[in-house]
């Protein structure tokens, strides 16, 4: 005298979720690039304008998986770009000119945001599958 068990149920579960797997890296990327324009956004707005050049220089890379999870670089290329990010002394040497963290600044403050704005949009994508 044999048990049979029907699990087709579960077979059906594991197949949902190892496609719920690749929908969430996606989900994941998109929502970090999301946040990367966020702070490309607040950075541009922190950016001090004389000729526009430095406010112009922002760039933001693509997202890309690196060990232990994703990154997306947020750039100014602008050669000057660095000595107003951090502070800078003047040509003569004797005054510090203090940086304005333009970037900084702006990570900071996604950083306060991000737990809030993933739970938000994991649920709605949730909803989605």
């Amino acid at each position: 005298m044999g048990i049979k068990v029907d699990i087709s149920g579960l077979v059906e579960l594991r197949r949902q979720l190892v496609g719920m797997e690749a929908q969430y890296d996606e989900f994941c990327r998109k929502f970090l690039l999301q946040m990367g324009l966020r702070c490309l956004a607040i950075a541009k707005k922190q950016t001090p304008v004389d000729t526009g050049l430095l406010r112009g220089s922002w760039k933001i890379g693509q997202v890309r998986k690196v060990s232990g999870g994703l990154e997306i670089d947020i750039i100014n290329p602008a050669e000057y770009a660095s000595y107003l990010e951090h502070g800078h002394m003047t040509a003569s040497r004797n005054t510090w000119v203090p940086g304005r963290f333009m970037l900084k600044l702006s990570l900071d403050q996604i950083e306060r945001e991000m737990p809030a704005r993933f739970h938000s949009a994991f649920e709605a994508w949730l909803k989605t599958i």
